[in-house]
């Protein structure tokens, strides 16, 4: 069952005594601005604020700190690292700071260093309860938990009313073999205070483990009663009802779960496997198609629903998913050995025993391998008899690598600047450099169909209909272009071609219709590559298939940069060098592309787009800081994208 630290919230506290002068009442705004909207838990909306307030005053410590906290909250781990330290920088004796940085250097497994962050707070406050509870928070998590108890037991002396120092006390206890402190450890705690959900879901999870199903049940109904919006509790009572064989029972809270959040994935594939065990075998395949979206790297997805489709008789498609399941993870023997079968049916003897040699080789070499090695556990002959209640077991059937995340990753890049048509203009998609040729455009349109240099269009162009674009402009110059628009955005990249071409001819002068023109090509040669990868067999042999690209789309992509960079020189170039460094990506020339971004960020340093595929071309090149310290910039530029990626890549 889940068995995890309670981790530290990071609370907003009051900070700042500005004077009221007059002088005073531009940071005060900015201020007061961005710790409401922190309170609120608005951290993307509270980045601007508080970025306005540091470039007021770069020596107010608490702009700094702040920041790091909104940081931190978006997962830029990093970015609210470095902030930190500008907060010390400015005001060493600022106990907070380093102790909101001790936080955050555990969150990224850095203990050692987040030891001595706490340390030098505590010499600050030597009897806080919060920095004491921290510093067991972090021996807990470098599992030394006999300190870890110690600290907390210091910390109960101080102030035994928080029950979330107790619930953590337990689990240490817990993890010491001490399975009775811990049970009354959660037992004080929900003493100390009944509606806290927390405690009886802490307890509910022991009492499971320790098959006392009924008392589990009773005490996650309570957490659920106590805060229904806590869809863990739910995942949790679903594991409970599946041990007691109540299915309808565990898929109710399973679908309870999935309507909050879809991209549970964890609930997903064991939803699947229970429909799979009830013998709704669509239901379950339909879930373990949904998360080949969501965990494209994991292999026991592409092995059960390959297992669920060999029973199903659909023996083609079952081997595509076993030969995935292999590529990801090339020594899977049940893979290879289940796919040695379907040769076989299939007549081909000699691919069968191909595969069935292998497989048994692999199970020879992982013969006898600990329970707990990955190698072991997807090398087991027992398929959908057990569920999964840890996302750490769930992901030790994933290789959680850049290399076997590219295509997420690729899929990622912010698209070329074009013209577009956003009513409201988003800083994080969005070049707002003053341009001639927009505003030459935007002069002979209504305000309700102004365009901006933008990665993507609003829902209006995919909403808006061609006829409506006939009848309001007819005459006008840039019909054509706003045609061209609608079709892109509907997915009609022909047509839109088309269209540009129109437009182009009508204001030849223009070298932004151009640019629109050159983005449709580009796009239209990417659907056509994705659409020949989709229509291709999986490859059936045991290697990776190639990562080389369609012959006709690389000729697109250099055709379009040939086309880029004879272009008449615009308003501002970073539009052409990001563009270009776009074109280096879909080739997977990272180098260049990340040549290009730089001269476009040197060109316009608030162009945001830039920093974030720039971002991301350096970690896919394995230059794991730089890149992640352009997602941080990139976020707090406005970004939203940034923070998924900061997550996934630079957290840990």
């Amino acid at each position: 069952m889940k068995n995890f630290v309670t981790t530290v919230a990071l609370a907003l506290i009051g900070l700042i005594n500005i004077n009221p002068a007059y002088s005073q009442l531009n940071k005060a705004y900015f201020f007061y601005k961005g710790e409401e909207l922190l309170a609120q838990q608005k951290y993307t909306q509270a980045l601007p604020y508080l970025n306005t307030l540091i470039g007021i005053d770069s020596s107010l410590f608490e702009g700094w700190f702040l920041r790091g906290v909104a940081k931190y909250n978006l997962g830029d781990i990093p970015g609210a690292i470095a902030d930190f330290d500008k907060t010390i920088k400015v005001n060493p004796v600022f106990a907070q700071g380093h102790h909101y940085k001790s936080i955050a250097l555990n969150r990224i497994s850095q203990p050692n260093q987040a030891l001595n962050e706490i340390d030098i707070a505590l010499d600050l406050k030597p009897n806080s309860s919060e920095f004491l509870f921290t510093l067991g928070i972090i021996h807990f998590q470098m599992e030394n938990y006999t300190k870890a108890i110690e600290v907390f037991s210091k910390v109960l002396r101080i102030d035994n009313s928080n029950p979330d120092v107790w619930i953590n006390r337990g689990s240490a206890r817990l993890l010491t073999g001490d399975t009775l402190g811990a049970l009354s450890d959660y037992n004080l705690a929900i003493k100390v205070n009944p509606f806290y959900a927390n405690s009886y879901s802490r307890r509910g999870i022991l009492n499971a483990e320790i098959n006392k199903h009924t008392l589990a049940l009773a005490d996650l109904d309570k957490a659920i009663a106590l805060d229904s919006l806590g869809i863990d509790n739910y995942f949790n009572r679903a594991l409970v009802y599946h041990t007691l064989k109540q299915p309808t029972k565990a898929l109710s809270d399973l679908n309870r779960v999935l309507r909050a959040d879809p991209k549970y994935s964890l609930a997903l594939f064991n939803r699947a496997i229970i429909s799979y065990q009830i013998g709704d075998w669509e239901k379950a395949i339909d879930d373990l198609t949904r998360l080949t979206s969501l965990n494209p790297e994991n292999v026991l997805i592409y092995y059960y629903r390959g297992s669920i489709l060999y029973e199903k008789g659909q023996l083609q498609t079952a081997i595509n998913d076993y030969t995935t399941a292999i590529n990801i993870f090339p020594d899977f023997a049940n893979a290879y050995i289940n796919r040695a079968e379907i040769k076989s049916r299939l007549g081909d003897a000699k691919g069968a025993e191909t595969d069935y040699n292998t497989g048994k080789s692999l199970l020879q070499k992982y013969k006898g391998a600990n329970k707990d090695n990955p190698f072991a556990m997807l090398d087991s002959s027992g398929k959908f008899k057990h569920l999964i209640s840890l996302e750490k077991d769930f992901n030790t059937a994933s290789r959680l690598s850049l290399e076997t995340n590219r295509f997420v990753v690729t899929s990622a890049f912010l698209p070329m600047l074009k013209l577009c048509l956003n009513k409201e203009t988003k800083i994080q998609n969005s070049h707002n450099a003053k341009s001639a040729w927009l505003d030459s455009i935007n002069s002979k349109l209504p305000y309700e169909y102004q365009l901006t240099l933008s990665t993507q269009p609003d829902n209006r162009a995919k909403e808006l209909s061609l006829h409506t674009i006939d009848s309001l402009f007819s005459g006008n110059p840039y019909r054509s272009l706003l045609r061209g628009i609608l079709l892109t955005a509907k997915g009609r990249y022909s047509n839109a071609t088309q269209e540009f071409k129109n437009a182009v001819k009508e204001s030849p002068y223009n070298p932004l219709i151009e640019i629109n023109l050159i983005a449709s090509n580009t796009d239209m040669a990417r659907f056509i590559e994705g659409f020949n990868d989709r229509s291709n067999t999986v490859n059936q042999g045991t290697n990776p298939p190639n990562d080389t690209k369609n012959q006709t789309s690389i000729t697109a992509y250099s055709e379009a940069t040939a086309q880029l960079s004879q272009l008449p020189a615009l308003d501002n170039s970073s539009i052409i060098a990001y563009n270009i460094g776009n074109l280096h990506i879909l080739t997977n020339n990272f180098t260049e592309a990340i040549n290009w971004y730089n001269k476009a960020i040197t060109m316009n340093s608030s162009l945001a787009g830039a920093y974030y595929n720039r971002g991301l071309a350096l970690l896919l090149s394995g230059s794991k800081q730089p890149g992640c310290q352009d997602l941080s910039t990139a976020g707090e530029m406005g970004v939203p994208q940034a923070y998924e990626a900061l997550q996934r890549f630079c957290g840990k």
